[in-house]
């Protein structure tokens, strides 16, 4: 039993980092999204340009 309560503590420590960790990986995702986005439709319209 001693051995589940000391997985249990380090698993209180370590639950809210895995949570942080997590939520910065979205939030490097969503900025990732943005720039490919904003990127594909800049090249978009310099090829528009181009041909105009």
């Amino acid at each position: 039993m001693d051995k589940a309560k000391e997985i249990s503590a380090l698993w209180s420590q370590i639950k809210p980092q895995i949570g942080e960790l997590v939520r910065l990986c979205h939030e490097v995702e969503s900025h990732y999204e943005v720039t490919a986005d904003a990127y594909q439709r800049g090249y978009e319209a310099e090829l528009n340009d181009a041909w105009e």
